[in-house]
């Protein structure tokens, strides 16, 4: 049993179901067990976002098969005169978004930097989501340099052991035969590819499971028609790949401690949004009070609510809302 004034680690929590048309999670502390319900309605809080710029990018060259680009200010798409197609690479590092988060939107941003000298193809390109990891590389040069061992080349993965499932890459095996987000792509500027069930769930199952997060390859639908090449800033241009998203943080009380003074009911606040831990006596009633509310963060803080050492056997839930 776990009284009022030993709270231990829970053990067989009951978790309870979508019971309501409001998105809280309430947290509750009884003399059995912690209780977890979740009340779905993620669409009435507000997304926190986030702006990344990409951890690792490269691009691959059929005419250049053993050659690397990962130290170039730009990566290269599409198909040049010669109708040799190069495909990029792109990474981001999803750590700054908390584990459990809910992906609500994705859209990445290129930049177009480069195109053919002359009679440029305009042609529209695709996101495949890689299934086989890279190495990113530090090769220069207008089609790179030769590849030290590790880097990512047309042949390989990670030069010159690890190869790709065929030259260039292979769907299914090495990346989705589906596109998840499409843009046409022209002249010189900022092009952003939109946000889409598909691009949401890439970012989601990254987040779910880091060790999956292999990034995106950029390949053009029109590979077999010439000079739909284009080069697009890298991460080491003044214009990177910046991938933007908006998720909701997951909602929990972090820490419950008792003492001479009561007790603590620690959690991480978000910032924007007004946050109430509320208590009620009984399993059975209906009816919640509030013990503390707390107005909206300029950032990311921990807050604690303290009740009475004095109060009787309590059941405690923690309320997110918008102001």
């Amino acid at each position: 049993m776990f009284s009022r004034n030993s709270f231990l680690l829970p053990v067989n929590c009951i978790p309870f179901s979508t019971i309501g048309p409001k998105v809280t999670l309430y947290q509750l502390v009884t003399t059995l067990c912690f209780f977890v319900i979740i009340i779905n309605s993620r669409s009435e809080l507000s997304a926190a976002e986030v702006t990344l710029t990409a951890s690792a990018d490269t691009g691959i060259h059929e005419s250049a098969p053993d050659n690397n680009m990962g130290g170039n200010s730009f990566v290269s798409a599409g198909s040049n005169g010669a109708l040799s197609p190069a495909r990029a690479l792109f990474q981001f590092d999803l750590a700054g978004i908390p584990s459990g988060a809910t992906i609500v939107s994705a859209q990445l941003r290129l930049s177009v930097t480069g195109l053919p000298f002359s009679f440029a193809t305009d042609s529209v390109f695709g996101l495949h989501r890689l299934n086989q990891s890279w190495g990113e590389g530090q090769g220069i040069g207008q089609l790179g340099s030769p590849a030290q061992k590790g880097e990512a080349t047309w042949n390989a993965r990670f030069y010159p052991e690890v190869l790709w499932s065929a030259p260039g890459g292979a769907t299914a095996a090495d990346f989705g035969s589906a596109e998840s987000s499409t843009g046409l792509i022209s002249g010189p500027g900022d092009y952003t590819f939109p946000s889409t069930p598909a691009l949401v769930a890439d970012v989601q199952s990254w987040v779910d499971s880091p060790e999956s997060n292999h990034g995106w390859i950029l390949i053009s639908e029109s590979e077999g028609i010439s000079r739909t090449a284009r080069r697009f800033g890298s991460r080491e241009s003044s214009s990177p790949p910046q991938l933007t998203v908006e998720f909701t943080s997951p909602l929990r009380i972090d820490l419950i401690t008792s003492d001479a003074d009561g007790i603590q009911i620690q959690f991480t606040a978000e910032p924007g949004f007004n946050y109430t831990v509320q208590f009620k006596e009984t399993l059975e009633s209906t009816e919640w009070f509030t013990l503390t509310d707390f107005l909206p963060q300029s950032e990311t803080t921990t807050l604690v609510a303290i009740d009475s050492p004095n109060a009787p056997q309590r059941f405690y839930r923690l309320v997110r809302s918008n102001p």
